[in-house]
């Protein structure tokens, strides 16, 4: 029989442990071989090794992803509130577009209206500024054909008083220098 105390004065504790890893490598490199996938202990060590070294990195890595979904998510809200300005902002210019046209032809019926009045006053003017009159007139026309709502017929008698006169002095030659 084997006599453990001269196996035992034999080794000391140093050759006892190296003897147990070799045996324990061997077990898990056999165990490696025939074990299913994900059931592997070279894998599953490695593993566990790999993730203690790296739980400082992984948590890290873990505040960035949430820190970078937060972002994401105040940048999305940056980009709908900025969206909704322009979208306002866009409507404002189309409303002042509006007033400004209307305006242009307001202004286009008063200089009609006051040329109209100085034809009446039977005053000489020049052939440019019946044409500036003429330009005005169409231009007020073509604003009211576009813009239905516009109230029109102020400028109409005028109009056809100054086409009138305009047609009269050309055959006569009959404007100012």
């Amino acid at each position: 029989m084997i006599d453990f105390n001269t196996l035992f004065s034999l080794m000391d504790l140093n050759t006892v442990l190296a003897s147990l890893c070799w045996i324990t490598a061997g077990i898990f490199t056999l165990a490696q071989k025939y074990a299913p996938q994900g059931k592997k202990p070279w894998s599953i060590l490695l593993s566990f090794i790999g993730r203690e070294i790296n739980a400082d990195i992984i948590q890290t890595q873990k505040e960035m992803s949430e820190r970078i979904d937060a972002l994401d998510k105040k940048l999305e809200s940056i980009q709908q509130d900025m969206s909704d300005r322009i979208d306002a902002l866009d409507e404002k210019i189309v409303n002042t577009d509006k007033k400004l046209d209307k305006n242009v032809a307001i202004s286009a019926r008063v200089r009609i209206l006051r040329f109209g009045d100085e034809l009446q006053e039977e005053k000489k003017p020049s052939k440019g500024r019946f044409d500036q009159a003429l330009a005005d007139i169409n231009e007020y026309e073509e604003y009211c054909v576009k813009h239905s709502d516009f109230k029109n017929g102020i400028t109409e008698p005028t109009s056809g008083f100054i086409k009138e006169q305009y047609q009269e002095r050309l055959r006569k030659h009959d404007f100012s220098r």
